[in-house]
């Protein structure tokens, strides 16, 4: 059955509405699919814009720079290869614990409220890596502090963002605003740090990263990024002439139910163990393949080459999920990527 708007004195900041049910989802046209996006106003494109800006400039982006960060850290400070990169791993393990610190944040205050400051002090201490000294405490507290600061301005903020005002095309909005604007990201930015390394450094590397998250990054959350009025409203911001309105009850389990479930192992279990071994093979690229002949320039290209096939697997996987009744049908993605690496 379908479901009818209801008018919205702002149309920008009307939150969409549905085209279809759920239990019509599996049966509309791929055309029909596609068309339906014009439901959208005019604020949500403008967030999704921020929300892919703030996911190419984000650590899932950047970890792609790493491995050839490696090996000039390593020469400056003197350091074994193996060393530095636990230095330089170290930040990415602690970052994504405060995810669930983020998205509370995000809940309570609002998107922008943690987004702003958030990318404010990524860029800042993502350029402070620059001035780090010779002592390991010295380079990982910058790179910490910029990888925390990260996960909260980048993955703590846009989920919500996306999930709120796509609320037909979830799994397509995810797939492209979020993991593969992350993939294009890191497929320019590995060829790109790589000559970077060679006119400035590392240290100068590290300041223009920052210098691109304040220019392009923050100035993107302060002009672009929003949510629906609606969302606005029940977190009790938004509310007209002082009125209490209770909050509504949101779909979903709650939160001690869903950690427990089966769902919610297994889906850990397959992006902590399927995540790690690919991740684990770009941070050693370098090494990795240079010991067999290959060259920095071919390995760059080559780990480009990787994250933009990657983009074609994620249009799929958002495309099944929007379309499926379950999501039984892209249950087989994940281990068929593991067996290919």
């Amino acid at each position: 059955m379908k479901k009818v708007a209801m008018s919205h004195p702002d149309p920008d900041l009307a939150p969409p509405t549905p085209v279809l049910d759920s239990g019509e989802t599996g049966t509309r046209s791929l055309r029909t699919y596609l068309s339906s996006m014009r439901i959208y106003p005019a604020q949500a494109w403008k967030a999704a814009i921020a929300c892919v800006l703030a996911m190419a400039l984000s650590p899932a982006a950047l970890v792609a720079t790493i491995t050839f960060l490696v090996g000039p850290i390593s020469a400056d400070y003197g350091w074994s290869r193996a060393e530095t990169l636990s230095v330089l791993s170290l930040p990415l393990l602690a970052g994504p614990l405060m995810l669930p610190l983020a998205g509370r944040w995000t809940d309570r205050w609002g998107a922008r409220a943690v987004a702003i400051p958030a990318m404010l002090l990524y860029g800042l201490t993502t350029a402070a890596v620059m001035a780090a000294g010779g002592d390991r405490l010295l380079l990982i507290l910058p790179l910490l502090g910029s990888t925390v600061f990260g996960y909260f301005a980048t993955m703590g903020v846009v989920y919500k963002v996306v999930s709120a005002w796509f609320t037909e095309h979830r799994g397509i909005a995810f797939s492209l605003l979020i993991g593969g604007s992350s993939s294009l990201a890191g497929a320019v930015l590995a060829p790109l740090c790589e000559t970077s390394i060679d006119a400035v450094g590392w240290r100068g590397t590290y300041l223009l990263l920052g210098a691109a998250i304040l220019l392009i990054g923050f100035p993107a959350q302060i002009f672009l990024l929003s949510e629906p009025e609606e969302v606005v409203r029940a977190r009790g911001t938004g509310r007209a002439g002082g009125a209490e309105e209770p909050a509504p009850e949101l779909p979903g389990a709650p939160m001690g139910v869903a950690l427990r479930s089966r769902t919610w192992i297994f889906i850990m279990a397959i992006l902590g163990l399927g995540a790690s071994s690919i991740v684990s093979v770009r941070q050693n690229a370098v090494p990795l393949f240079g010991e067999r002949g290959y060259s920095e320039d071919l390995v760059a290209f080559s780990l480009s080459a990787l994250l933009i096939s990657s983009i074609v697997g994620q249009i799929v996987a958002g495309l099944v999920l929007d379309r499926a009744r379950t999501p039984g049908p892209s249950s087989s993605s994940p281990p068929a990527s593991r067996w290919a690496c």
